[in-house]
């Protein structure tokens, strides 16, 4: 059963999938894994979380798992590759993301990079469609470097992420400073600090325009009721009305205000971006992240990069490659027993 849905999600002949077959090696991306897990859930009854697949992504490891041969554990850090002899490199991801996007950055990285991934196991905060305050975010950080730490006792740290990731590799970055603890690459993937980075009149713009599209591709009968709902949700806040909707926290997560102080770092922040960026950001090349460190900002340009498809063929070779050439220029080789070691230490203390 498993083998047929894998050859309907990657378009191939059953037959010539093997139960020791890598889903990835045959083409499977993000979100086809995603696809995956829901056809397998609706012809089995059992949910298989999309981390599993870090654990093995084959349909022999998807069957004993449903067969209860074998046991799905959640935990905080997954590892996508084993690597050689270089210090790895740890990718925060938002609680609920699909953090298997990484999965090929750390194949184009190479077989020698270790590649680790720092998620939170639920649904998080998007579930609820709202932002993390800053104490979540600093716990989620002291949740994913006691996690790494369980791997890399002591730095230098190579750490990174892209969205919201990004964020909280930032606020691992000044707690590891914090503690002492050297970061030698904070990588920033095609992100934009959040706060007062924006102008506001643009992004209405843009809003509304995306609003009008999703409009427009309605029948009359679904915009009746939202027409009549979005009136007295205006209607009930322009009288005040305790009825009214709250008003949204994302708007104090963008536009704080010129009150708003920056935490900062010692840490050179290096950015990844692509070259063309939304027109309702301000005209800023180093996407804000100068007010975040005292040492400055690296800026390397993906030439034919896109934001929404970075970490997907073709464009994450791109992203790969540069980071790569980073990665060389500051990382000594590592002996990863001696550092599995020191870890054991760490844990036991």
């Amino acid at each position: 059963k498993i083998t047929h849905i894998w050859a309907e999600v990657l378009r191939r002949p059953a037959e010539s999938i093997s139960v020791d077959d890598n889903f990835f090696d045959l083409g499977g991306h993000s979100l086809m894994a995603i696809r995956l897990v829901n056809e397998i859930a609706k012809t089995t009854g059992v949910e298989i979380p999309l981390t599993t697949l870090f654990q093995g992504a084959t349909v022999e490891h998807m069957a004993n798992i449903i067969l209860g041969k074998e046991t799905i554990t959640r935990t905080v850090i997954q590892q996508i590759q084993a690597g050689g002899n270089r210090a790895p490199f740890f990718a925060a991801v938002l609680a609920g993301v699909n953090s298997l996007g990484y999965v090929p950055l750390a194949k184009r990285l190479g077989s020698e990079q270790p590649f680790y991934t720092l998620q939170t196991p639920g649904p998080g905060p998007r579930a609820q469609r709202r932002p993390y305050t800053q104490k979540e975010y600093e716990q989620v950080a002291a949740d994913y470097i006691k996690a790494m730490r369980s791997i890399q006792a002591n730095g230098p740290y190579h750490i990174g992420g892209i969205c919201e990731g990004a964020r909280i590799a930032f606020e691992m970055a000044r707690i590891l400073e914090s503690e002492g603890q050297e970061v030698a690459l904070l990588a920033i993937i095609d992100t934009w600090v959040l706060e007062n980075t924006q102008n506001r009149r643009l992004w209405k713009l843009y809003y509304y325009s995306v609003r009008l599209r999703q409009i427009a591709s309605k029948s009359m009968k679904d915009i009746g009721p939202w027409a009549l709902r979005a009136l007295r949700n205006q209607f009930t806040r322009a009288l005040g009305s305790k009825s009214a909707p709250p008003r949204s926290e994302w708007l104090d997560v963008y536009w704080p205000g010129q009150d708003f102080v920056a935490p900062r770092i010692h840490t050179k922040i290096t950015l990844f971006k692509v070259p063309k960026q939304p027109y309702y950001y301000n005209r800023d090349p180093l996407m804000g992240w100068a007010s975040r460190s005292t040492a400055g900002v690296d800026v390397h340009i993906i030439p034919n990069g896109r934001h929404r498809f970075l970490l997907r063929e073709p464009y994450v070779r791109e992203l790969a490659a540069t980071l790569s050439r980073a990665l060389d220029q500051l990382q000594p080789r590592v002996d990863h027993e001696q550092l599995a070691n020191k870890a054991e230490v760490v844990g036991a203390s």
